[in-house]
């Protein structure tokens, strides 16, 4: 039985660290050689001050704010890099980009994955 779809989950924060661009490359080659759709998927991690209005320090909200623009930047650029490399391998591609806070993610991987 030929396999039709493959997921790729593109981890784009640093947890335990992002997704290589050579994985990006390998996973889109092994869907291109089986002739197989590739979906993949990143999040864009809402990152917000757990601390609250009473201890708002001025490093905390700059280290925020960095990691904010971090989790943001990240999976755009992964999804660049998914679709050029499914352009030159030839390789049909999904590659949806969604938002969710930390403690969401992993229940949204699920829900896609089942999809």
């Amino acid at each position: 039985m030929p396999i039709k779809d493959i997921f790729f989950p593109m981890i784009s924060y640093n947890y335990p660290m992002p997704a290589a661009p050579v994985a990006v490359e390998k996973a889109i080659g092994l869907a291109a050689g089986l002739r197989a759709q590739i979906s993949g998927l990143t999040f864009e991690i809402n990152i917000r001050s757990s601390v609250g209005i009473y201890a708002d320090l001025p490093e905390i909200g700059e280290k925020l704010d960095a990691e904010a623009k971090k989790s943001v930047i990240n999976p755009r650029d992964l999804v660049a890099l998914f679709t050029d490399v499914c352009a030159r391998q030839n390789a049909i591609s999904v590659h949806p980009v969604e938002q969710c806070m930390p403690a969401q993610l992993p229940s949204r991987r699920v829900c896609a994955v089942k999809a």
